[in-house]
């Protein structure tokens, strides 16, 4: 920052002498001068650069969260999910996704299970604070018991669903959604009951 000092002067009508010009001395009058600050563009280097807002294309952005997911008869769900999102369009998203938790069941043993997938999420209706999406995607699941019962431990899942994102902080959203949720072993065993259920989750997603 540096402070530049302008005053004002009196300056005498120039009088003609001759062939050449005469100017009288210029006389500064502090009394009349002005302080202007202004301060280096280096001082804030954050000034007139606009940051991407949320889903533009080309950002990453990770997720944290859990879920639930119950077929409301004789199986349950409980898992931890972490996800990375990039946005290869605007408001349109891939996602690589990881899970594991807890498998209940009524009928045989309870175990532990986890898995990966793949997600497409589209923010079909993008405010600045806040968004509608729909997805849809498939993955696998891998347990450590049969999910039914006398099936497999290692299943195919598909899902798709809808939800909400919102802003909670500078760049932080919660998300909350639904989605239907299907594990099958695509007839890998000569028994493939499979397991559909509603599941719910809330994810904190914030920027990189």
């Amino acid at each position: 920052m540096f402070t530049l000092l302008a005053g004002s002067c009196s300056l005498v009508l120039a009088h003609v002498d001759g062939p050449g010009l005469t100017l009288p001395p210029f006389r500064f009058n502090p009394e009349s001068a002005i302080a202007l600050d202004l301060t280096s563009v280096d001082d804030h280097p954050e000034a007139g650069i606009d940051k991407p807002a949320f889903g533009d294309q080309g950002t990453v952005r990770g997720q944290l969260g859990g879920s639930i997911a119950s077929n409301f008869n004789d199986i349950n769900l409980f898992r931890v999910n972490g996800s990375v999102s990039w946005f290869v369009l605007d408001g349109f998203s891939v996602d690589l996704e990881l899970d594991a938790g807890y498998v209940n069941q009524s009928e045989g043993d309870d175990g532990v299970g986890g898995g990966a997938g793949l997600m497409i999420r589209w923010h079909m209706v993008r405010q600045p604070t806040w968004s509608f999406y729909g997805e849809f995607g498939v993955g696998m699941f891998f347990s450590s018991v049969d999910v039914p019962v006398g099936t497999s431990q290692v299943k195919f899942s598909p899902q798709f669903g809808f939800g909400f994102s919102f802003d909670v902080a500078q760049d932080l959203r919660m998300m909350l959604g639904a989605r239907w949720v299907h594990l099958s072993n695509a007839r890998t065993t000569s028994n493939n009951t499979g397991f559909d259920g509603l599941g719910l989750y809330a994810m904190l997603s914030f920027g990189f």
